[in-house]
């Protein structure tokens, strides 16, 4: 009788622990099946006219940290000054001038137009020794720039990383001197931050300002 009575618990222990790994499955399986019916949605045109157009007013932005020659001018009044043997040159640049961009904590607040406040930090760490604030102004450094790859874009796609995350994607084609040119693909991420798409990556400065999009 003992011996039946152990059998018998054996059997409700094994019952109990298929059911119970029955009911973990079908609870796994459900959980898989709400993931994998989740859509993703897609960019809509004017999101994506938003962040091309968003591009377009980075170029400016952009250039001020690659050509010194574009944005000091070449007046024979340029005013510059000099910090332990190197030169710096008053920055003549309408654009920079509307901005009201005078110091660098300016330059930060303008970029952030833009940029996410973690890519803007990176990029003041990277650029901010390029300049000088003095006498209420900001001077650069007159950078040369050596020739480079002209990229033309052919076209362009965004799509969801997640739903505060989109990657912009240009596919264009670049020209180095008189090669072939070669296709490529220039990528943006833009993260939904303070209610505004801002690039938190790109790829570098000189890449970006060289590229051509239509207006």
């Amino acid at each position: 009788m003992k011996k039946f009575c152990l059998i018998i618990l054996a059997l409700a222990g094994i019952l109990f622990s298929c059911t119970k790994n029955a009911a973990t499955t079908n609870e796994s399986y459900s959980a898989l099946s709400v993931i994998q019916t989740q859509k993703i949605p897609e960019v809509t045109d004017t999101l994506m006219e938003m962040l091309i157009k968003n591009v377009k007013s980075m170029k400016p932005v952009m250039k001020w940290f690659v050509y010194g020659c574009d944005v000091i001018g070449f007046e024979e009044d340029i005013q510059y000054l000099t910090d332990n043997g190197t030169y710096y040159f008053r920055i003549n640049d309408p654009e920079f001038s509307e901005a009201g961009i005078k110091s660098l904590e300016s330059l930060r607040n303008y970029l952030r137009q833009f940029f996410t406040a973690e890519y803007t930090e990176s990029i003041m760490e990277k650029y901010s020794q390029k300049f000088l604030e003095a006498d209420g102004e900001l001077y650069i450094l007159a950078a040369s720039a050596a020739p480079s790859a002209l990229y033309t874009v052919e076209s362009a796609s965004a799509v969801y990383i997640c739903d505060n995350e989109i990657k912009l994607t240009f596919d264009a084609s670049y020209k180095l001197f008189n090669a072939e040119p070669q296709p490529t693909a220039l990528e943006f991420t833009f993260i939904l931050e303070d209610g505004k798409w801002l690039c938190s990556s790109s790829p570098d400065f000189f890449s970006c300002v060289k590229i051509y999009l239509d207006e």
